[in-house]
């Protein structure tokens, strides 16, 4: 991941709407992540992310960041059809990188937040290990992120994961059929959420794998931190829940962010245009707080 001194942006989606709207303008790299739709990509649409795929170098196909060991079958059937178009990989584990040499060898690899990279040997050990790119952990605070040397990726913005389990809760509460999936619930594809003794809301999506990921009802947004964080080669967005319309204005905005000469007066505007439509309060995850 080349920096030249002006951050990147890349977008994280998890259908082919938001794919087609992001290519569209080929400005940004876009992070497919089909398992999080919850369902199969139909032929039609393989046929359609091959088109993209080969015609434009922006789109990187996103491995599921985990998996049961029993789908690792579909997950490399998946990765084939893939290869055939597209040569940028984002994998959430690090022996997915290996099965990713196996399919191209001439893959390009970014890490995804999930591989933990906390300071710089980190970082240099998985750019040893062949990494194109590397996401930095998302528990790192501002104080980590000032000793690095800017040359990742840092996630500024999105709903971002609390829990992945196994467990489907959904089918737990409201299973009935259980001929229709293992957990008697069509979950897949579906909105659902948890409820804390504060009503605080916490989203809940089904994978493809049957997989539950909860998120923080709090949607990160980093945009008043963008003098800071200008140093770093990319931001990227988690932009999997929103609508292609909603997803173009927050990536507008933090375009407009990055081009420095700003105040803190001016990015609190723009702050305060991503609330304008915002459905959700803003956090700055642990940017003040860490991990430790």
């Amino acid at each position: 991941m080349k920096f030249n001194g002006l951050p990147k942006i890349s977008v994280k989606v998890r259908n082919l709407a938001q794919v087609i709207a992001l290519w569209r303008r080929r400005r940004n790299r876009i992070y497919f992540a089909p398992s999080l739709g919850g369902k199969p990509l139909s032929p039609e649409e393989w046929e359609t992310f091959a088109a993209l795929g080969k015609s434009s170098g922006v789109i990187a196909y996103a491995l599921p960041r985990t998996y049961p060991e029993s789908n690792a079958p579909h997950v490399r059937e998946q990765l084939e059809k893939a290869a055939a178009s597209c040569r940028n990989f984002l994998v959430g584990q690090a022996g997915d990188s290996l099965l990713v040499k196996d399919v191209l060898a001439d893959a390009e690899i970014i890490g995804d937040y999930s591989l933990n990279v906390f300071n710089r040997r980190s970082f240099s050990a998985l750019k040893e290990k062949g990494f194109a790119g590397l996401t930095y952990s998302l528990e790192m605070n501002k104080a980590a992120l000032a000793y690095q040397s800017g040359a990742g990726e840092v996630v500024v913005h999105g709903f971002l994961p609390v829990m992945v389990s196994r467990h489907c809760l959904i089918g737990a509460v409201l299973g009935k059929e259980p001929e229709k999936v293992p957990c008697g619930y069509s979950c897949r594809g579906k909105e659902f959420y948890l409820s804390d003794r504060l009503s605080a809301h916490f989203p809940v999506y089904g994978d493809l794998y049957h997989q539950m990921h909860i998120y923080n009802g709090r949607e990160l947004a980093l945009i008043t931190e963008a003098e800071f964080l200008r140093k770093f080669a990319s931001w990227r967005i988690e932009g999997q829940f929103y609508e292609s319309r909603e997803l173009k204005q927050i990536i507008s905005l933090y375009r407009e962010a990055r081009q420095g000469n700003f105040g803190q007066d001016a990015l609190a505007s723009l702050l305060n245009r991503l609330r304008a439509e915002a459905k959700n309060p803003y956090t700055k995850g642990h940017f003040y707080r860490g991990a430790l």
